[in-house]
């Protein structure tokens, strides 16, 4: 069945308290296992990672919890790595991406006739449902950087365009994980161990093959890319005015990544605003679907308006406002007075390049 995303706020919570981390430790990496379906809502700040772990953890044990703990330690280090690295994260961070032949997008990704099945499937998913299992995002990823030689950078960005859950931080990072530039070594899986994790078993492939002789294919079903050409249609976001049309005293500042109808940093009534960053959709244009989504979540707030405007226009209309916002690496130099950060675990002060080092120093917090 394929996977649907309400966006009325008990809807959402209600998801929430449905999770089971022992069923999800147990069949995560499945294709068809599992999963919890939560995090259209992580990136869009709907809730934060305390709430989801706290809202688990009322139900179920630490030691039940691990697993999905751990995943979610995942989303906070990518997030942790923007706020400190920002902007650098859009280039190689660890090191350079090695055997670039291609750049653009594999015109079998867009047509989903990759010929793997399992990775077509996903694609085909993605168009439709605007999601896809996290397995198929690496086995993917894999398939373009490291066997097909693209350059993650544009592929990535076609993968966030369709993608309801596309978090800049996690979408990425996860690319320059699979692509070895944000890692030790390049990912790669070939067909048994997709068969492994698909409901679909398929023999005879290009990817039928030892995992160490995949980085020298160069399958002629990939050969051929097409230009990033995707675009963000602001008309969709159906503006409720400019900037310097609001009224107000204080005025509560929501991004696409903060849209939180429970922050409240303000006890005086202030004018609630949307603020769509133009350049920001311009780098990291998102489809309709995506922003149909990101509008009926705002609705959750009410007497939201929603303005679309680039950053200085921002910046310019705040000076002498008492402006807030929440706390995001996305938003860092967006004017306002700042929400303390929700991190899963904020005794953490730095932040090491590589995910397990960071979730040793998270295991010392977690039975506190």
């Amino acid at each position: 069945m394929p996977p649907s995303f309400p966006t009325e706020y008990q809807k959402i919570i209600e998801r929430l308290e449905s999770i089971n981390p022992v069923h999800y430790a147990r069949s995560r990496n499945n294709i068809d296992g599992a999963v919890t379906h939560i995090s259209p809502y992580l990136t869009h700040g709907v809730v934060s990672l305390p709430y989801v772990r706290d809202s688990v953890l009322k139900k179920y044990s630490v030691k039940e919890s691990y697993t999905f703990i751990f995943e979610l330690a995942w989303r906070e280090f990518f997030q942790r790595v923007y706020t400190e690295e920002q902007d650098r994260i859009f280039k190689d961070l660890k090191s350079p991406q090695t055997g670039v032949r291609r750049y653009g997008v594999p015109k079998a990704f867009v047509d989903a006739t990759t010929g793997i099945i399992a990775i077509d499937t996903a694609y085909a998913s993605l168009y439709t449902t605007g999601y896809m299992h996290n397995h198929a995002r690496m086995w993917q990823a894999m398939l373009a950087t490291n066997v097909g030689h693209y350059s993650w950078w544009d592929v990535s960005r076609y993968m966030f365009y369709y993608l309801v859950d596309g978090d800049k931080a996690s979408n990425t990072l996860s690319w320059q994980w699979v692509a070895g530039t944000f890692s030790s070594k390049q990912y790669v899986a070939n067909q048994e161990m997709i068969n492994k994790f698909s409901p679909v078993r398929q023999n005879n492939t290009y990817l039928d093959v030892d995992t160490s002789l995949l980085t020298v294919l160069d399958p002629k079903e990939l050969e051929e890319g097409v230009p990033f050409t995707l675009t963000t249609d602001f008309e969709l976001f159906k503006s409720t005015g400019t900037l310097d049309m609001l009224s107000g005293d204080s005025y509560m500042l929501y991004s696409i990544w903060t849209l939180d109808p429970t922050w409240n940093p303000v006890n005086t009534p202030a004018t609630k605003v949307l603020f769509i960053d133009r350049d920001e959709l311009t780098m990291f244009p998102v489809s309709p679907a995506r922003i149909a989504f990101i509008c009926a979540l705002s609705k959750n707030i009410p007497s939201i308006h929603i303005v679309v405007g680039t950053l200085d226009e921002l910046k310019e209309w705040s000076i002498g406002k008492s402006v807030y916002r929440k706390s995001h690496p996305a938003l860092e130099r967006w004017p306002g007075v700042v929400s303390s950060p929700e991190y899963l675990f904020p005794e953490i002060a730095h932040v090491p390049r590589g995910f397990m080092s960071y979730w040793k120093k998270c295991e010392a917090y977690l039975y506190l």
